[in-house]
């Protein structure tokens, strides 16, 4: 069965930032998911991020990963999970080092920001007015 509330971007590489802010040099993978947790139109619209961070010592398994993202994102307010507005997660930022813009919303756990391919995905969750 597929949700039709949900966008689930899995395996992003991300680069942790230690308690000081300083980047930690080991690479982790994470799943977020992003639900519509209220509004029906693109000015009310809010959604929850939720993420789930692989230890770098475990095999990272997607679907485990997606799992725990989406229930976190459904539940909201938790360490795993943040709420932005649909303007929040459009505004593009360019990032030093990367060469195309991400999203300014950053994923709760590992703080990295969304890629834009997820951007897309989150409008599509607004409902569309039938015709």
């Amino acid at each position: 069965m597929c949700r039709k509330d949900l966008a689930a971007y899995p395996m992003v590489r991300v680069a942790m930032l230690g308690n000081d802010g300083e980047e930690i040099f080991t690479e982790r993978r994470s799943a977020i998911a992003v639900v519509l947790m209220s509004g029906f139109t693109t000015e009310d619209a809010i959604f929850s991020v939720g993420e789930a961070l692989c230890n770098p010592h475990d095999v990272f398994n997607k679907a485990l990963g997606r799992k725990i993202a989406i229930a976190r994102a459904i539940h909201g307010d938790n360490e795993g999970a943040i709420q932005y507005r649909l303007e929040d997660i459009e505004r593009m930022v360019q990032y030093e080092g990367l060469d195309d813009p991400m999203s300014d919303a950053t994923a709760p756990l590992s703080g990295a920001p969304m890629p834009y391919g997820i951007v897309n995905r989150i409008k599509m969750l607004i409902p569309r007015p039938e015709e």
